[in-house]
C-alpha cells in the first residue's frame, strides 16, 4: 500500500522533473549558441543560423518533454496506466493550445502540432504495451 502511494506521488513529480530538466538544456542549448555569436546588435544575436537553433531547442524541448512525461508517468503508476497516459499528455498539450487560442501568437502552431504528435505517439506506445488489466 505504501508502495502505491510513493508510486502515485512519483507521478506529478516526474512531470515536475521532466518539464524543468527540458527547460533548463533549452536553456542551455541557446546560451551556447549565444556565446558563439559574433553580431549582436542590442544585446540579440542578429547571426542567421540563430533563430534557427533557438526554434530548433523549442521542438525538440517539446518533443521530448511530451513522449518523457507521457511515457514515465505511465511507467510509474502503479495502475491505471493508460488512463494516466492520456491525462499526462492532455497536461503537456492544454497549455500550448490555451496560450495559442488565449494570444493567437501563430508562431505557437508547429510546436503544439508537434506537441500532439509526440502525446498520440506515447499513449499508443503505453497503450500498445500495457496489458488492459489495472496492473
Amino acid at each position: 500500500m505504501v508502495i502505491q502511494i510513493l508510486r502515485w506521488l512519483g507521478v506529478p513529480a516526474v512531470i515536475v522533473g521532466v518539464v524543468g530538466g527540458s527547460i533548463l538544456l533549452a536553456r542551455y542549448a541557446v546560451a551556447r549558441a549565444d556565446l558563439r555569436c559574433e553580431n549582436q546588435v542590442g544585446g540579440a544575436c542578429v547571426e542567421s543560423w540563430h533563430t534557427g537553433v533557438v526554434e530548433w531547442s523549442i521542438y525538440v524541448g517539446v518533443v521530448v518533454t511530451v513522449l518523457l512525461v507521457t511515457l514515465l508517468s505511465a511507467w510509474i503508476a502503479p495502475m491505471l496506466k493508460r488512463s494516466v497516459s492520456v491525462v499526462a499528455a492532455l497536461l503537456c498539450v492544454l497549455p500550448l493550445a490555451a496560450a495559442y487560442i488565449v494570444t493567437g501568437w501563430a508562431e505557437l502552431g508547429s510546436p503544439i502540432f508537434l506537441a500532439i504528435l509526440a502525446a498520440v505517439l506515447g499513449m499508443a506506445l503505453v497503450w500498445r504495451f500495457q496489458s488492459t488489466s489495472r496492473t
